[in-house]
């Protein structure tokens, strides 16, 4: 993806605070959907802020805050929080909204051909992570997304092979919660007990092989994951159960006698 930015977008990029423009106010909400209430809060949070400059990689990179606030562009990116494309008929728009952080929110807007006028281009389509919905097929292709329960009415794991990503989704808020997929993957080769290096370093046999995983090994692997690299809030007493006088913790109820989360 050309990271150069977009034709139109501002007449004045690099002139700092402003407003988003209009064009990148709708490219941002389309990833945004109004009916989930998760995504809606932070649709409020982006009408109040400004852009307050340019994150790492410059044009089309931006960081909405508070006027008045530094920008960070140094740091590492926080978490993906939405993610979609929009399509015209030569090209495609990419946008990625990050996690709020220190009251800061990153944006990324991007186009496969900086060239293409968009005022000029014709709208073909366009669709999001943020919109599915379980039991939909994977967005932008349709293609096959393999469910499990990770809680209950509350968190499910959704894995798109064909678009070879993960995410969870969270019943309360509508969020699709993106996760990283090597970080993922590690944990997951970490539940199997697979050491070799041929396998452990190759994340795209989680897509390849994905029906020879378990549901018990996919949950048990994100509940890992979640636990080092938290995400997501879980009440792991759903998993461990009662616990009395701060005794040690009894393995997960979803591990293989022998895989002890305590241990990894």
């Amino acid at each position: 993806m050309n990271q150069s930015g977009i034709n139109n977008l501002n007449d004045d990029q690099n002139n700092f605070p402003r407003k988003l423009s209009d064009l990148e106010n709708k490219y941002i909400l389309s990833v945004l959907p109004a009916n989930k209430p998760g995504y809606n809060v932070y649709r409020e949070k982006i009408s109040e802020l400004d852009v307050i400059g340019l994150g790492r990689f410059g044009k089309g990179d931006l960081i909405l805050g508070e006027r008045g606030t530094v920008p960070d562009s140094i740091g590492p990116p926080s978490s993906v929080f939405a993610a979609g494309i929009i399509k015209y008929d030569n090209f495609e728009i990419d946008i990625i909204v990050h996690e709020e952080f220190e009251n800061q929110i990153e944006a990324e807007i991007y186009s496969s051909d900086s060239e293409q006028d968009v005022n000029n281009a014709k709208l073909v389509g366009q669709w999001s992570y943020s919109e599915w919905v379980p039991g939909q097929k994977a967005p932008g292709d349709n293609s096959f997304v393999r469910e499990e329960i990770l809680v209950p009415d509350k968190y499910i794991i959704a894995v798109a092979p064909v678009r070879k990503r993960i995410w969870i989704h969270d019943f309360d808020s509508g969020i699709n919660h993106l996760i990283p997929v090597s970080n993922f993957y590690n944990h997951l080769m970490m539940v199997k007990g697979i050491k070799n290096s041929e396998a452990v370093l190759k994340p795209s046999l989680l897509f390849e092989k994905l029906d020879t995983y378990t549901a018990n090994e996919i949950v048990s692997a994100f509940l890992l994951y979640n636990k080092y690299l938290k995400h997501i809030d879980i009440d792991y007493s759903f998993f461990y159960g009662n616990q009395k006088n701060n005794e040690k913790k009894k393995k997960l109820k979803l591990f293989k006698k022998g895989q002890n989360i305590d241990n990894r």
